[in-house]
């Protein structure tokens, strides 16, 4: 669930970063129609190949600028490019950059392509980059705020130097920034200016792979591959992607042909897939990993008692009643590693290994709940989405049965993902929330500065009467949001794991290994940020 707020602050002081987006994830057509689009083009690659594909959601918009899910960003990658992109190994490379230097630590300098259009003919150039920066900054004039400002409120200004250079000056240092490009969509100026923002949201004009040929929303979206794109004619002509929320369905369409890629296969389905003949199951390490929420807001939407405000030891109640381990075997079918943090493990800057998880302790539990006044338990709801994160509600169930087992009354609310997308970005969240976050820029600045910062869009550690470590926690963060030397952010984010840990903010679950279904026919590889990329995909001979 990559889940945008408020602007840079002034004066070169701290600067929250509200929805930092590495790009965070939050029934399909018939399979008739499926299987003709899966068959018709044969084999041989290029403007006559179709490959169909069922994700779990469809995206909520087409404006790369103005939505918080990386479900949607599956699909705009298709349509635009950024100026740097993070390629199957989670590297850094040029995109509609060719290259990029950091002159000091609040200025950038990007060389671009001279070769670029966009799908309607328009030139990309360095007026076009300055344009979207100053867009997703809240720096152009007379536009509206968009979801993702929040990625980049640390952009003061922007200066073409030439056709096809361009210098970003930030307001200060921040550690992620160029992390963050690679989140960027590059939209066209002149096409927008002329027929407004508005009108990319249902028909995408990018420079991207591929054009959008038809979408029904939450149905069936069909590209088409751009003879003319910059970087070669992609060898799948037609990409058709059909949403199926229910992994049942997925797995069913797989099997039966209807479809050649799944995402969120189900673990018990493996065997059955593998032993098909012509399909096969890919798995990665996934940049996602999944928490359950606690609301300390002292005003909670939906009338749930505010538990949690300035109540730790109602907070570590909830770590002692859950079982962890037992959900990653047991529902997860192993396809999950336990965390205790927002730094997952050694490849995120600032892993803090003298951490552990807490541990199961359904006594210790019950005498926490005593002493946070609750001797009784008490009741809430625990907001989840169908069909968006694997085994999402399952978790969600299980959890509710061990928090039940020590007296906390648990009831789920489960929207489908447009819906609970909606509804968190608009603060609607009760007492606990099941959720999970990508972050493929590997550094926790990014879930720090959207879902623990009291200015993030997906925070839900008070705004008003704030505990002073809430003050503290906060100071914390946007010190690190200025730190530009590697080895001393990595010592200020283990200090904020260690703090977030000990006053159980949030009850860390799992960081997920995803799981896909493929048709052997498809040559294509998996990615731990979740995106599924089908520029680099092609059929087999």
């Amino acid at each position: 669930m990559t889940m945008g707020g408020s602007h840079t602050g002034d004066g070169g002081g701290p600067v929250p970063l509200t929805r930092r987006n590495a790009l965070k994830v939050f029934g399909g057509a018939g399979a008739t129609a499926a299987l003709a689009g899966c068959l018709g083009g044969g084999d041989d690659g290029g403007s006559g190949s179709t490959v169909t594909m069922a994700p779990a959601a469809g995206p909520t918009t087409l404006d790369p600028h103005n939505h918080a899910e990386t479900t949607t960003s599956t699909y705009l990658i298709h349509f635009y490019d950024g100026l740097v992109e993070r390629n199957t190994e989670m590297e850094l490379v040029p995109r509609l950059a060719e290259d990029w230097e950091q002159v000091d630590d609040t200025t950038w300098r990007f060389s671009l392509r001279d070769d670029v259009t966009f799908s309607n003919g328009e030139d990309f150039t360095a007026e076009t980059a300055k344009y979207n920066l100053d867009r997703v900054s809240g720096n152009l004039e007379g536009a509206e705020t968009v979801t993702v400002e929040g990625d980049y409120a640390s952009i003061d200004s922007v200066e073409v130097v030439d056709d096809y250079t361009v210098q970003v000056n930030l307001a200060a240092p921040d550690p992620i920034f160029l992390e963050m490009q690679a989140a960027l969509r590059i939209v066209p100026k002149e096409y927008t200016e002329e027929n407004g923002f508005d009108a990319l949201s249902d028909d995408p004009v990018g420079t991207g792979p591929y054009e959008l040929d038809s979408w029904t929303r939450q149905q069936e979206m069909v590209m088409t591959a751009r003879s003319d794109y910059f970087d070669g004619e992609p060898a799948v002509g037609e990409l058709v992607w059909q949403p199926m929320p229910e992994s049942s369905s997925r797995i069913s369409a797989l099997t039966t042909g209807s479809v050649d890629l799944i995402r969120s296969a189900n673990p018990r389905n493996e065997e059955q897939i593998e032993n098909s003949g012509d399909l096969s199951v890919e798995r990665v390490p996934s940049a996602r990993g999944a928490a359950l929420w606690l609301n300390m807001w002292q005003e909670i939407p939906g009338g749930d008692e505010p538990v949690f405000h300035n109540n730790r030891e109602a907070r570590l109640a909830v770590q002692y009643a859950t079982d962890i381990p037992s959900i990653i075997e047991n529902i997860l079918v192993g396809n999950g590693f336990e965390i205790h943090g927002w730094a997952y493990n050694d490849q995120y800057l600032g892993y803090n290994d003298s951490l552990d998880p807490y541990p199961h302790d359904p006594d210790r539990a019950e005498e926490l709940l005593a002493e946070a006044g609750y001797s009784d338990g008490f009741s809430t709801t625990l907001l989840v989405p169908r069909g968006r994160y694997f085994k999402g509600v399952d978790t969600a169930e299980a959890l509710a049965t061990q928090l039940g087992d020590v007296g906390i009354d648990v009831s789920l609310d489960t929207p489908e993902f447009g819906t609970f997308a909606t509804q968190t970005q608009e603060g609607e969240i009760p007492g606990m929330m099941l959720a999970a976050w990508g972050n493929p820029t590997f550094n926790p600045l990014d879930p720090y500065g959207n879902l623990v910062h009291p200015d993030g869009m997906f925070s839900l550690l008070p705004k008003q009467n704030q505990p002073s470590w809430v003050g503290e926690l906060t100071s914390m963060i946007e010190t690190a949001q200025q730190t530009a030397d590697r080895e001393e952010l990595a010592s200020q984010n283990q200090d904020i794991e260690a703090l977030i840990h000990e006053q159980g903010v949030f009850r860390f679950l799992f960081q997920y290994r995803d799981v896909y279904g493929v048709n052997d026919r498809l040559e294509w590889d998996p990615r731990s940020d979740e995106l599924v990329d089908m520029y680099p995909a092609s059929l087999a001979e």
